[in-house]
Parts: C-alpha cells; structure tokens; sequence
C-alpha cells in the first residue's frame, strides 16, 4: 500500500503540474484576458472542463496533504499522534473536495 501512494503521490505531482500549465495559459496567459464571472461560467457550463478541474482539484489536495504526512512520519515517532493526523488528513482532504465539488457544481 505504501509503494501505491508514493506512486499516486508522484502522479499527482505530475498532474497537478501539468493542471497548473494548462489553468494559466487558459486564464492568465492570453493578454487582455478578461477574468470575469460570466468568462469563468460559461467556460465551467462544458462538461470537459468542469472534468478537467475536478481531477486538477483532486490532484492538488491529495499531493499536498500525503506531502504533510510524508513530513509527519519522518518527524513523529510515536504512533498515537500519527493516528490522529492520518484521521484529520483524510478529514480535510474530504472536506475539500466536497467543497471544491460544491463549487464546481454551483457554476
């Protein structure tokens, strides 16, 4: 299990970079791009792109929060507060993703 998610952590490294390129060609890049709610709408009302930021989204909180527990258990030796972290890392990942969902579905 431990070799998968150091996997999953290296692809979703790659993803989010590749995620990070592609978000900023698309809205920062072209010049005199305008950056206004009825762009960013119109653009998420197509099925592709909302796709597309829902796995960059997934990518991002997973990468960063299994970077957080990599860091913990080379710097924790006990297994107690390793528990609790491992519970309230699934936590926040959850909860940002419904949210981040919540919004996607919103637009």
């Amino acid at each position: 299990m431990r070799a998968l998610l150091w996997f999953f952590h290296r692809l979703t490294g790659v993803v989010a970079f590749g995620g990070l390129i592609v978000h900023f060609y698309v809205m920062h890049y072209p010049s005199g791009a305008n950056i206004s709610y009825e762009n960013v709408t119109e653009r998420l009302s197509h099925t592709g792109w909302r796709i597309f930021y829902l796995f960059f989204l997934s990518s991002i909180i997973f990468h960063g929060l299994y970077g957080l527990w990599g860091m913990a258990v080379e710097h924790t030796k006990s297994g107690a507060p390793l528990r609790v972290l491992r519970g309230m890392l699934t936590f926040a990942y959850i909860g940002a993703f419904l949210v981040g969902l919540y919004i996607l579905r919103g637009v």
